[in-house]
């Protein structure tokens, strides 16, 4: 699977329209996560398990990187999305269930 910021965007917003979508999927792919670890927080863990090739994925809000080793690109979250706002929820521990301990 490519690591180009247009897949991952693309998947990225298939993964729901709204935060509690969002959470029942990670729940199903049993994803857990730290809450404001860019790099550790569950939406970047689903990325690094599907694309085994993007081992440096960071999200933060309204952002997110790839690097493959190579190379690292950026690309911009529609804030709107799901995603975003899971991971302001996430971030705000609404969502204990998912988090690491």
């Amino acid at each position: 699977m490519s690591t180009h910021p247009r897949f991952i965007s693309a998947f990225l917003k298939s993964l729901g329209s709204t935060a509690d979508e969002v959470a029942t999927l990670l729940r199903k792919e049993g994803i857990k996560g730290i809450p404001i670890a860019a790099g550790s927080c569950p939406i970047a863990r689903l990325v690094k398990k599907r694309y085994p090739k993007a081992a440096d994925f960071t999200i933060s809000r309204g952002r997110f990187s790839v690097g493959t080793g190579r190379t690292c690109r950026y690309a911009d979250v529609d804030w709107s999305s799901g995603v975003s706002r899971f991971i302001e929820k996430f971030d705000g521990h609404a969502y204990p269930d998912l988090e690491d301990k």
